[in-house]
């Protein structure tokens, strides 16, 4: 197998659990803000610490405004983090490495591209936002399912399960922290009431009974 790609697949694999877990991330601080009293005060911001990439947010301005983070996270094109640029490189990577997946990846992949691209304003409005998140997750999961049960165990299969299984670390970690963040001091003495309300929608966003 060409480095280039095992390179391809390898960051393939990484690009969709990132997906996924970014989409589940801020599904966990988008379902706290129904649960918590008012008093508590979420910061949406903490989604840009958790997801290391302060920098490049700062250079767009420094709003903490939850509309601001979410279109940050999920549709500006000028993050590399973000999800709809996470799947641009998926369908690049695939595009360039057919022969080696299955065939109907690329389908799949085209069709969760264009899934994105016409249910962006669904991601902004909080009303919809929990569909629409469900959905990515699922389309990531759909794509999981596809490339782990149709591939024969050789090289570039390992080097799908390598992405994978190293992102989903890095991402399980940003995860519990976004509820751990939920519970910091400045909260006051509220945060030891909270703890069942915040665990419990992070673990139902990692889909833990």
């Amino acid at each position: 197998m060409l480095a280039k790609v095992a390179e391809r697949i390898y960051w393939t694999a990484r690009y969709l659990e990132r997906i996924e877990n970014t989409a589940r991330i801020i599904n966990v601080y988008d379902q706290l803000l129904y649960d918590l009293p008012t008093e508590v005060n979420i910061s949406w911001y903490s989604l840009i610490e958790l997801s290391g990439l302060e920098p490049t947010y700062k250079a767009t301005g420094d709003s903490t405004l939850e509309s601001d983070v979410v279109h940050f996270l999920i549709s500006d094109t000028n993050n590399p983090g973000s999800i709809i640029c996470n799947l641009n490189m998926i369908r690049e990577n695939v595009r360039t490495t057919r022969d080696v997946l299955p065939e109907q990846s690329w389908e799949q992949v085209n069709e969760f591209s264009h899934y994105l691209k016409t249910h962006l304003e669904d991601g902004k409005n909080r009303k919809s936002r929990h569909s629409f998140l469900k959905h990515i997750v699922g389309r990531c999961q759909r794509l999981h399912g596809l490339l782990y049960s149709s591939m024969s165990r050789e090289n570039a299969w390992h080097f799908l399960s390598l992405g994978r299984d190293l992102e989903r670390a890095d991402m399980a970690t940003r995860t519990v922290e976004s509820g751990a963040t939920a519970l910091i001091v400045e909260n006051g003495d509220a945060s030891i009431n909270l703890h069942q309300v915040v665990w419990g929608h992070v673990l139902r966003s990692a889909e833990a009974s």
